[in-house]
């Protein structure tokens, strides 16, 4: 069975309420979430509330979409924060080497590997939350094994503090200040 996503939104006129269902594909995808049809009721295009009652866990099928795809991206912002989440590890590992991925994709992936890292040793930011040294070793591990990721990589992908602690981690070079 297919699981639908349901997305709200308010009218800013009228106050109407309205929901519409969305696959998982449509709702994964911040490009997809335009909603251009007018107020029924009013016919106002303004909207001061909307959103979704959850999101779609990403899968290989949403990956696979996101990674070949420039246009399409999980968030506005920090990308990498969001696909950086033990969960998904077995996925962020396997596309990041495959070789028929966007190289910004692949930017994006080897930022949420790093955080990952910073996120699961002393160093990180959430400090309520316990390190976890077995993933944070498991990633370093896998990143130290495959500096050939890190070739092709523009500078700007990724936050410079977290590559200032995960860097010399995992054998590469401290990166310089940007």
């Amino acid at each position: 069975m297919i699981r639908l996503y349901l997305q709200s939104r308010t009218c800013g006129a009228c106050s109407h309420q309205e929901s519409r269902e969305l696959s998982a594909h449509e709702a994964a995808f911040i490009e997809r979430h335009e909603w251009g049809e007018p107020c029924p009721k009013c016919g106002n295009s303004l909207f001061c509330s909307g959103g979704f009652s959850d999101t779609p866990p990403i899968d290989a099928g949403i990956m696979e979409l996101w990674s070949k795809n420039e246009r399409l991206s999980f968030s506005e912002i920090d990308e990498d924060m969001l696909l950086g989440c033990e969960e998904i590890l077995d996925l962020l590992i396997q596309y990041v080497q495959r070789n028929d991925i966007l190289e910004s994709k692949r930017g994006v992936l080897i930022s949420a590997l790093c955080l990952l890292v910073y996120d699961n040793t002393d160093q990180g930011y959430e400090r309520d939350i316990p390190a976890n040294d077995f993933l944070a070793n498991q990633v370093i591990e896998f990143l130290s094994n495959n500096h050939r990721l890190f070739e092709n990589l523009h500078d700007d992908y990724g936050h410079h503090y977290i590559k200032v602690h995960v860097y010399p981690l995992i054998g590469l070079p401290e990166p310089t200040a940007t």
